[in-house]
């Protein structure tokens, strides 16, 4: 509905890096050339959001850039979050993921 009502209006689309399969980091990551293959219902909506949003704006000739997060560092939830909310309870932080994209 949003990319119906502001049709030929460019647009910049968010979506999430988790469209794609977990790639172990010696592998370097995905890329664009890679095919989507979203790992649970999240990222399931996230690829549905960008094939809605795709369709539309062939449709209606609407300029729009779809650009992928992975782990933003948003204080409230996400890696930061958890990391902070394991430290302040004395917890152990588990450091088996040996790195996250982080968008600072």
């Amino acid at each position: 509905m949003v990319a119906d009502r502001y049709r030929g209006v460019p647009t910049v689309m968010y979506s999430s890096g988790n469209v794609y399969r977990l790639t172990p980091l010696i592998h370097g990551g995905c890329t664009e050339q890679d095919e989507a293959r979203p790992n649970g219902e999240y990222a399931q909506s996230c690829l549905a959001r960008e094939r809605i949003f795709a369709g539309v704006s062939e449709r209606w000739g609407t300029p729009t850039l779809m650009f992928r997060l992975n782990y933003a560092c948003e204080l409230r939830y996400g890696v930061v979050a958890d990391i902070a909310i394991r430290i302040a309870a004395g917890q152990p932080v588990d450091v088996t993921v040996l790195a996250v994209n982080v968008v600072w």
